[in-house]
């Protein structure tokens, strides 16, 4: 009986241990990814309104905030690579 005392505490001390450490790496390894949308539809028609936002939010809402897409509506982003494309030549 004297025995099993120190073999059940030893193996309490890993298994809390082992869980605590599980814990904190979960945590600390959730990241917030960004991803750019480029497209010819305007932010205020029906496609963007009736499908893409509610996409993207979904989108947002099953990954717990860790997805974020940023939008660039009626090919905003395709200005402004090409003002960087011009300022390099």
């Amino acid at each position: 009986m004297k025995r099993l005392i120190p073999v059940v505490l030893l193996a309490a001390f890993f298994i809390g241990f082992t869980f605590f450490n599980i814990t904190n790496v979960v945590a600390a390894e959730k990241k917030i990814y960004k991803l750019t949308y480029s497209t010819t539809v305007p932010s205020t028609g029906w496609g963007a309104e009736h499908t893409m936002k509610p996409w993207f939010d979904q989108i947002k809402k099953a990954t717990d905030g860790q997805v974020i897409i940023e939008t660039y509506w009626s090919s905003s982003m395709d200005k402004e690579l090409r003002g960087v494309a011009e300022k390099r030549q």
